[in-house]
């Protein structure tokens, strides 16, 4: 059977591949970046495509020829740049959705998301059932797949939640009681096969779920007893005023995870019955424990989790350090100390000044790329090289900082510690 599949290299979607290979089908992946795919499964066909700019009727009507199924794994949780929601859970599925038409492809499987169609105010959700309506509205036979909070391997998500599980305190809106049911990606990508392979289809939605609902609070806690944790994390009910200036906050500062779009999908709960996931595996869905055990944690796994949410406060601490350095040496030390100081390691006049604002600029600098992320390699490389010729000047012409009881220079050693890390963490 040949299953056009696109977002191939999704979470969803890369797993998805596996499962229909296995089952024998002859795939055609879609995907941004056909590297990955050619190099993994050198006999898949794989088109390279543009989901921000997709193909014409007549470009789909060519690529979906011949095909028996075509499934759209196509999807984000968070907008950026010319991804949009508008663009990827709209404008696309409704090209793609066309060309199935107009190929006369006999089954379509798309994959939503569990909480459309439920007056939502989210932007996530609101986007994922304009898709939905929009395939109702053709004759196409298909399955709306909607799953609930996906987890395995290579999920952003569960890396998400792992990090949150392994903190000592679990401070978590209403303490964490929204209902969720998560799902093991096998499971999803299970069900997805067996409806590809289905003589008939059950019905027009799948809600693709685990066993039972569990707070959000259980789920943490499973992920921290799967890393190894002996013992449960205390919980403490955050106040909700101040989850929500967090969201706000996290908002403007681009956190997907931290947003308010997020807060709102976690308080409208995750739930669904299980019966219809129960018929189609032809066995209950996997519980989390069930699920987290098919791939037991890794020491890897382990110090990931633990670091995970100290990057952004590293990267914070770092970035600040520079702007404040800058800021200080421009604008609230005394000059004249300043320009005293270089005169000892032979700057006078215009060329101390220069070299005061021209170092306390390039200070600011590097704390902006280093809070904006910018080329992170990069930008490690300069920072190190900066604190090396800052030492090796005042080792040269100032030793007695050295033995200063604050240690402004023996704290470089750290710092520069820190940067190495944080090059580290940073890189992809």
């Amino acid at each position: 059977m040949r299953v056009i599949l696109t977002g191939a290299t999704g979470f969803i979607g890369n797993r998805l591949l596996q499962f229909l290979l296995t089952e024998g089908c002859d795939v055609v992946a879609c995907v941004r970046n056909p590297a990955p795919i050619r190099e993994r499964y050198p006999d898949v066909t794989v088109i390279a495509m543009d989901f921000t700019a997709p193909p014409d009727p007549q470009g789909w009507s060519e690529i979906l020829r011949g095909a028996g199924v075509v499934i759209n794994t196509v999807g984000i949780f968070a907008e950026s740049g010319r991804q949009t929601f508008q663009q990827l859970h709209v404008d696309f599925p409704r090209g793609l959705f066309l060309g199935c038409q107009l190929a006369g492809v006999p089954r379509v499987l798309h994959v939503s998301a569990l909480g459309t169609g439920s007056g939502t105010q989210s932007a996530y959700f609101q986007s994922k059932d304009l898709a939905e309506t929009l395939l109702r509205a053709t004759p196409l036979e298909a399955v709306i797949i909607k799953p609930s909070l996906v987890y395995g391997p290579g999920g952003k998500s569960m890396t998400l939640f792992r990090a949150l599980s392994s903190l000592p305190v679990h401070v978590l809106p209403r303490g964490g009681e929204q209902p969720v049911q998560p799902v093991h990606v096998d499971d999803v990508c299970a069900a997805i096969t067996a409806l590809t392979k289905a003589p008939e289809l059950p019905s027009d939605a799948l809600a693709a779920v685990g066993p039972a609902p569990i707070t959000f609070a259980q789920m943490l806690d499973g992920y921290r007893h799967w890393l190894g944790y002996s013992r449960s994390a205390p919980v403490l009910a955050l106040p909700m005023p101040l989850v929500m200036l967090a969201a706000k906050i996290g908002t403007l500062a681009g956190n997907p995870w931290l947003s308010v779009d997020s807060l709102k999908m976690l308080e409208q709960g995750n739930t669904a019955n299980p019966e219809a996931m129960t018929r189609m595996l032809q066995r209950p869905p996997l519980t989390l424990q069930q699920g987290l055990q098919r791939q037991p944690a890794t020491e890897a796994e382990r110090w990931h989790a633990g670091l995970f949410l100290l990057a952004p406060v590293l990267r914070w601490a770092i970035g600040f350090m520079w702007i404040f350095a800058g800021v200080t040496s421009a604008f609230l030390y005394p000059v004249a100390d300043s320009l005293s100081m270089l005169q000892q390691v032979g700057l006078r006049g215009q060329l101390a000044e220069v070299a005061l604002y021209g170092a306390a600029v390039l200070d600011i600098l590097l704390g902006i790329a280093v809070l904006l992320r910018f080329r992170p390699m990069l930008t490690g490389v300069l920072q190190l090289g900066v604190i090396f010729i800052y030492t090796l000047m005042i080792t040269l012409h100032l030793p007695e900082l050295w033995l200063h009881p604050f240690g402004p220079i023996v704290k470089n050693i750290p710092v520069a510690a820190a940067i190495l890390i944080l090059m580290i963490m940073e890189r992809r």
